[in-house]
């Protein structure tokens, strides 16, 4: 490449041809030693850009410098432009990558969560009702009352787990503001919009029924950034004073004085009212949604 851009602009003062070469130099995976090289490389190249211009009919050559100029330096810049380019796309990778593991790390500990609730309660109660089973089958021919009041016992054993389950099930339906945050990063990032967080690691104190509607409620909060903003940028912040967890979601974008028809505010009150919560609104500079939630 670079003998062909070399060539072009030795007789033809085609200068613009160094661009792509240019540009590759950058995208291309190298040490930063090989990329100083390749670059090196590239200033020599365009050491006969003078000698270029003397072979230029003369007022040519006069209206060729501005153009030649900018070129030059735009040269110049495009190894430096594309690397960075580079290394900002692999980094977008890697977070992508670290947001999948993650997701498959919360899954799992999900995975382990319920089947600890199982051994320890459904196990042992499956256990007795075993053990109880085998001693009124027993008991049937030599004492009928010992082997209704065993029957009893098992016929409770088994409420009881019955409930259990039913516990086990509610609780695995709850999402968690850190699986909700995933979704919501998601999302955005589809929108094209950046999120920014603060004290995302405060919430894991707080009780799983309580996060569930948390959870709900920020992700109706977004789902208004994404649908009516117009927003650049979003931002949710998570405070906690005393029993109290303090969150807010903001946006840079119209705020609500466009217009905004049906962004689900009385859902969302409702949600936050159910938890003894309090919502605010504050429309300056885009949208700022408040709300408070105790959890004493």
């Amino acid at each position: 490449m670079y003998a062909i851009s070399l060539f072009y602009m030795v007789y033809f003062g085609y200068i613009y041809l160094f661009i792509y070469p240019a540009w590759m130099i950058g995208f291309i995976p190298m040490k930063k030693r090989i990329f100083v090289y390749y670059y090196l490389a590239l200033l020599c190249t365009l050491t006969p850009l003078p000698f270029t211009l003397n072979k230029l009919p003369e007022y040519m050559a006069q209206d060729m410098k501005i153009t030649i100029f900018v070129y030059g330096l735009f040269i110049c810049a495009a190894p430096f432009a594309g690397r960075s380019i580079r290394k900002q796309a692999e980094l977008r990778k890697q977070a992508h990558q670290s947001t999948q593991r993650m997701e498959y790390v919360i899954k799992q500990e999900e995975r382990y969560r319920i089947a600890r609730d199982l051994h320890d309660t459904l196990g042992q109660s499956l256990s007795i009702m075993t053990i109880k089973t085998d001693l009124a089958g027993k008991l049937l021919d030599k004492d009928l009352t010992l082997a209704k009041k065993e029957l009893s016992e098992i016929a409770e054993t088994s409420r009881g787990t019955l409930q259990t389950v039913r516990e086990i099930v509610s609780s695995m339906r709850h999402v968690l503001i850190v699986e909700e945050m995933i979704l919501i990063e998601k999302n955005l990032r589809t929108a094209k919009i950046i999120l920014t967080t603060e004290g995302e690691e405060l919430t894991g104190e707080i009780p799983s029924a309580i996060q569930n509607t948390v959870s709900l409620c920020l992700k109706e909060c977004v789902t208004n950034v994404i649908r009516h903003s117009k927003a650049s940028r979003c931002k949710i912040i998570i405070r906690k004073h005393g029993d109290e967890y303090h969150f807010s979601v903001e946006d840079d974008g119209r705020g609500m004085n466009q217009g905004v028809p049906g962004n689900g505010l009385t859902g969302l009150r409702e949600r936050i009212t159910s938890i003894d919560g309090q919502l605010n609104f504050t429309d300056k500079d885009g949208t700022k949604v408040t709300f408070s939630v105790p959890v004493n």
